[in-house]
């Protein structure tokens, strides 16, 4: 090889370091950047020069720039983020929900009937004092208002995940997952068109850390699925129809909320027009929330009723104080209307016969069927159903807190790993910055040399 051809050869040498160089600093700047993997410069050996019997090397190029990427780590990444995606915002609403029907941990409609079951128990001691009868009369009022504002507030709790087909929590994340599935289309054509216009299989790295970046995104929301066609785009499903394929947005979901009753949000394909099939995700935990609280609803609702129903009907077996057969003590105008029908203490009927309006019997009987297993709440009494009602919620928003812990850590220890696997270590980083340096300055060293050679020949000359 001659002088000219070794300067060549530390020439490539010190190219190649700067290139390294340039992809450590890289990956030193972008080190906390979510979604980013590590990059590396892979040197490969130049084509030897042939000399007689001898075969000289004659330095190294950068082939490529790769990244660092486990697909089995990051595909389980995902799956685990579609289940803390459900279990975050299911758990979330279900909180919020318990919150709203036991204050503090107290049940609200349980201080009620606990109030309006002594009062009665008060009257039928004494049927004729007007105080009792007031009191009956003020905690009834209480525990019906009591039942509207639960109604009320349970349905404020329902209408944030949806209230209509376009406003709530649930249509903004359906028009969340849309969009990233237009950004997933684009960045499918820059990396196809980059990486056409590559040599040496060069592949559009930073693109595909964005693009991988946004699958995690669309796992929180709903469950995908992804293959690598030959071209480097993704075709992309989600549920079971394939959202994406390439740089075109195949379908899109859309949002619309039946009115019932019961009301449910209905999440379909524009074009396609079946229902989503995904078990996890943001948008499955939220409608799933939605039907969770829509059930608790109508389970007020049906408390409601049982309780008019049950007092009405020991209200018309009894005489009030004119006399007169009872009337019904409760309307139930159903929706979270349920209201007293009077408000002279005299028509609460305490008798159970006509000729002794002193007589509370009626009234001991309307307190017995506050303890009396009723049918219509799955023969669970009055007086307890409202705990239950309590429990219920609980036990299943605990039941969702401890989902959400597990898949909580499912994502860190993945997260962990892929980290340890093809994240960023600046410790490793500084050790490898320290060894191109070295090597880009042996190779300035032997450029030197080499020039130095050069002189001394042409002096001689």
């Amino acid at each position: 090889m001659s002088l000219v051809g070794s300067l060549y050869t530390g020439k490539s040498a010190m190219i190649a370091r700067q290139t390294e160089m340039s992809t450590i600093g890289s990956n030193i700047a972008k080190a906390d950047m979510e979604g980013y993997h590590r990059q590396e410069a892979i040197l490969v050996e130049n084509f030897p020069l042939e000399t007689g019997n001898l075969q000289i090397g004659t330095g190294t190029h950068v082939e490529q720039v790769i990244r660092h990427f486990d697909a089995a780590l990051e595909n389980n990444l995902e799956n685990a983020l579609e289940q803390q995606s459900y279990y975050e915002y299911y758990h979330k609403h279900l909180k919020t929900l318990e919150q709203v029907v036991a204050q503090d941990g107290e049940s609200l409609l349980t201080d009620a009937f606990t109030e309006f079951s002594n009062s009665l128990q008060d009257l039928a001691k004494d049927p004729e004092s007007e105080t009792y009868r007031r009191s009956v009369l003020a905690n009834a009022e209480r525990l019906a208002t009591t039942f509207n504002d639960q109604y009320a507030t349970m349905e404020n709790v329902r209408d944030q995940i949806a209230s209509s087909d376009t406003v709530g929590e649930l249509p903004d994340k359906v028009d969340d997952l849309n969009e990233l599935a237009v950004e997933l289309a684009q960045i499918n054509q820059m990396i196809v068109h980059t990486e056409a216009s590559m040599i040496r299989n060069q592949k559009a790295i930073d693109f595909r850390d964005q693009r991988d970046q946004i699958i995690k995104e669309m796992a929180k929301l709903a469950e995908v699925s992804f293959t690598e066609e030959t071209d480097g785009s993704y075709t992309v499903v989600v549920g079971a129809t394939t959202m994406v394929t390439g740089d075109i947005v195949n379908d899109t979901l859309s949002h619309s909320l039946t009115a019932g009753p019961p009301p449910s949000p209905s999440i379909t394909w524009t074009t396609g027009g079946g229902a989503l099939n995904s078990p996890n995700g943001a948008i499955s935990g939220l409608k799933d929330a939605y039907d969770y609280i829509q059930a608790r609803i109508d389970d007020v609702e049906d408390f409601a009723t049982a309780l008019a129903d049950e007092i009405n009907a020991q209200q018309a077996l009894g005489y009030n104080l004119n006399g007169a057969l009872g009337g019904p003590m409760f309307v139930d105008g159903g929706g979270g209307a349920l209201s007293v029908a009077f408000t002279d203490p005299d028509l609460i009927a305490a008798a159970d016969n006509d000729e002794n309006t002193g007589d509370g019997d009626n009234a001991l009987a309307m307190w017995n069927r506050l303890y009396t297993p009723v049918g219509a709440i799955g023969n669970d009494t009055l007086r307890n159903h409202s705990d239950r009602f309590v429990d219920v919620i609980a036990i299943e928003k605990s039941r969702a807190e401890a989902m959400l812990n597990s898949s909580e850590s499912s994502v860190e220890m993945f997260k962990t790993l892929i980290a340890e696997k093809t994240g960023v270590s600046i410790d490793e980083e500084m050790v490898d910055m320290l060894e191109t340096q070295r090597a880009f300055q042996g190779a300035a060293k032997f450029i030197r040399a080499v020039d130095e050679l050069i002189n001394t020949v042409i002096n001689i000359v």
